[in-house]
């Protein structure tokens, strides 16, 4: 109850622990994206997710250089190994032995790095060998890949990543999600390579990707398989490719919007709804709480907008590397190439002033500012990221204007018209 001179309000919970007001009752009646434990009563659209890699150690195991990621973990495992050699444990029970570990070990960061599982293993005198096969790509943070040792032994959670990467010859792409509760507003990005745990930065997220890989001799037959896109049960080097989208979500989407709709599909349209503005307005408040909800566009043109520009978002977001990059000038101030501060960075900002800020140009650092950078209708004209970029806005403009425009579908549940306001008619609860 909160009080005042000339007035009494209640505050409350709703049903979900959110304050009433403040949530979405559609939220609930729509598709999960992810449900590992069958909480939703719905069927997800994905079969299964993951968090990200989680070392424990990232000076070590992280590097933009190859070699320098073999040379760290080379040093770490034979210091390791000889501290094994010299250990003779005494302790009757497991926590003595532990304690004994501590007692022995090397304490040398330019040698070792020792978490939990390092000390244990080492209280187990287990010894650990160099796998060339666990050096990777992974996704560091966005847009910045870096090798990564890969390893269950050295890692301190790998959680379900290795049934989406098992080796370095198995491909898969997919989305990083913000994860409920991490402190940062809904977001992701699509990446093919291996994702830390804190690749926003700080907090964690989710890993969707859009396959997952299973050892052939460890695969069960699926009675179910000819529903699935053409080539998706592909067998590379002993494992089976299994398509994430679930074949009650391939059929979903058929039902409504003919037999020609594929699980790429519905993924890429996926994609675009969840960077839509419009979607994370409407579910704001459930968003920070709870993984995403997906309802079904209201027509089969609507899909297709979607999962275009969803497609185009993709190829962009993960071949970023191959788009030729925007013209820029550099400006210096002070110092020449050999300068070894001349490119040391402590805090980039925009060009201008506080309250108004410059952004066609960038100061990198006080010797630095780079110059020419391209927005909205003029980078378009110049460089192919911005035409991708301003393409799939005019589409989603697009799509934004038929959904206010479009009369509600025919077929869906009495909460539709309660979706319709809180949404825009483009989208609906239908089952």
């Amino acid at each position: 109850m909160v009080s005042g001179a000339n007035a009494h309000w209640r505050v409350a919970l709703d049903g979900t622990g959110g304050w009433i007001n403040q949530s979405s009752d559609i939220f609930d009646t729509l598709p999960p994206i992810g449900d590992k434990k069958s909480e939703t009563g719905q069927a997800p659209i994905f079969a299964t997710y993951s968090a990200g890699l989680k070392t424990n150690r990232d000076t070590w195991c992280y590097n933009f250089s190859r070699a320098a990621v073999e040379q760290n973990m080379g040093t770490l495992i034979d210091t390791y190994n000889q501290d094994i050699e010299a250990f003779r444990p005494t302790g009757s029970s497991a926590n003595q032995r532990l304690d004994e570990a501590k007692a022995h070990a090397t304490y040398d960061d330019t040698r070792i790095s020792w978490n939990r599982g390092t000390f244990k293993d080492f209280a187990a005198q287990k010894r650990y060998a160099y796998n060339d096969g666990a050096l990777r790509l992974g996704t560091y943070r966005p847009f910045t890949k870096q090798h990564v040792y890969f390893d269950r032994q050295l890692v301190d959670m790998i959680y379900q990543l290795p049934s989406m990467f098992p080796t370095p010859a198995h491909d898969n792409y997919g989305f990083y999600l913000t994860a409920p509760g991490s402190g940062h507003e809904a977001t992701l990005l699509a990446t093919d390579q291996v994702p830390d745990l804190a690749f926003w930065g700080s907090g964690s997220g989710q890993f969707f990707p859009r396959y997952t890989w299973e050892r052939v001799e460890d695969a069960e037959p699926d009675l179910l398989s000819g529903l699935d896109d053409s080539g998706a049960n592909v067998v590379v080097d002993g494992y089976r490719r299994i398509d994430n989208i679930t074949n009650a979500t391939l059929t979903h989407y058929q039902e409504a919007f003919g037999d020609d709709v594929t699980k790429g599909a519905i993924f890429a349209h996926i994609y675009a709804l969840l960077h839509s503005q419009q979607y994370r307005s409407a579910f704001a408040a459930e968003l920070k709480r709870r993984l995403p909800r997906i309802p079904l566009p209201a027509s089969s043109s609507d899909f297709w907008s979607f999962a275009s520009a969803g497609q185009k978002l993709l190829d962009l977001h993960i071949n970023y590397e191959e788009v030729e990059p925007c013209p820029l000038e550099e400006e210096t101030t002070l110092g020449g190439a050999s300068d070894p501060g001349l490119y040391q960075v402590q805090k980039m900002k925009w060009g201008g002033k506080a309250n108004a800020k410059d952004k066609s140009r960038l100061i990198y650092n006080t010797n630095i500012t780079l110059t020419g950078i391209q927005t909205s209708r003029a980078a378009s004209e110049v460089s192919p990221v911005a035409t991708t970029e301003a393409t799939a806005s005019r589409e989603w403009s697009s799509i934004s204007w038929k959904i206010t425009a479009l009369p509600p579908p025919v077929s869906t549940y009495s909460v539709a018209s309660s979706c319709h306001k809180q949404f825009g008619a483009g989208y609906t609860n239908r089952r």
